[in-house]
């Protein structure tokens, strides 16, 4: 079984991937970690779930698998379709956690902004 965990940013991803790091009991258990931020426009992330399709039992968590937090995953139909051509015939289940809408969008911002980032109002 294949192990989706989608994040979304802001759901406490991070340490998800970090507890999920740390269990060592479970060596049958691999855990691929996020890749580099392009991995969409490059077919990284395709690939990398190829490979782990190939494994009986493993755990994929990328906080950016159905997309760009500030586009508010505009595009995650896109993602889960390239997904769902990358597992076909895999046996895999999809987990994501949800955050609270205006908790998320303060978050999110205030993220964007230490990042030195900026939105305009138009």
């Amino acid at each position: 079984m294949i192990t989706i965990h989608v994040g979304l940013h802001k759901t406490g991803s991070t340490s998800i991937q970090a507890a999920l790091g740390l269990i060592s009991h479970r060596r049958d258990l691999p855990l691929v970690p996020p890749g580099p931020p392009s991995r969409w426009s490059d077919d990284d992330y395709t690939r990398r779930l190829v490979e782990a399709s190939r494994s009986r039992h493993v755990v994929v968590s990328d906080e950016n698998s159905l997309g760009g937090m500030l586009e508010v995953y505009d595009s995650a139909s896109d993602h889960l379709a390239a997904i769902r051509s990358a597992l076909a015939g895999s046996d895999y289940e999809i987990v994501m956690y949800l955050r609270p809408q205006a908790s998320w969008l303060v978050s999110a911002y205030l993220q964007h902004v230490q990042q030195g980032g900026m939105l305009s109002g138009s």
